[in-house]
């Protein structure tokens, strides 16, 4: 018996969204995508994670699912809670270096 999960454990490719979307474009300089649709559309993402193991969940409760389903959700969900409350301390760290230099 082999076991095939049935989230997309594919973390990777989620950030590389994220790069993609912030490319600069060439012929203009300008970048493309505006810096605050850019992170809605990563914390609604991240909203999507988060919730993704209750979905799991009602499908381990009528069977169409596996307890290891359940588990692989949990713990991608929780490596995207790390990654985005890393990213947000480093963001305001980065703000109170900006703010602390003086003119």
């Amino acid at each position: 018996m082999s076991f095939t999960p049935r989230i997309n454990l594919d973390i990777v490719g989620k950030t590389s969204n994220f790069i993609s979307e912030m490319q600069i474009d060439n012929t203009t300089g300008i970048k493309k995508g505006e810096f605050k649709e850019v992170l809605g559309g990563l914390v609604q993402g991240l909203n999507k994670e988060i919730e993704a193991p209750d979905a799991v969940m009602k499908d381990v409760i009528s069977g169409s699912a596996d307890i290891h389903d359940v588990m692989a959700a949990i713990a991608k969900s929780d490596i995207q809670v790390s990654m985005a409350t890393t990213a947000t301390s480093k963001i305001l760290q980065a703000y109170e270096k900006v703010m602390n230099i003086q003119i």
